[in-house]
């Protein structure tokens, strides 16, 4: 049995990159882009799992998008 059980009522798919540094008023170039599976009960599972605690995290996903946001949580584990 898990440690941590979530839901999380409205799942994302978050996407993030980042920089070297910022200079004001100059063009950033950002390094590879990445998707990870977000929302708030996805969020404190993974920190959850991360601390060494079992979590499991309960979401709603339907079409491409629940898809996607299913291959993301799969992958994390």
């Amino acid at each position: 049995m898990p440690d941590v059980v979530t839901l999380t009522m409205n799942p994302a798919v978050d996407g993030w990159t980042s920089v070297d540094r910022i200079q004001a008023a100059c063009k950033l170039r950002c390094g590879p882009s990445r998707k990870d599976a977000g929302g708030g009960g996805i969020n404190v599972a993974r920190a959850a799992q991360r601390l060494g605690a079992r979590s499991t995290a309960l979401y709603l996903a339907g079409g491409r998008t629940g898809e996607a946001l299913k291959g993301l949580a799969t992958r994390m584990g």
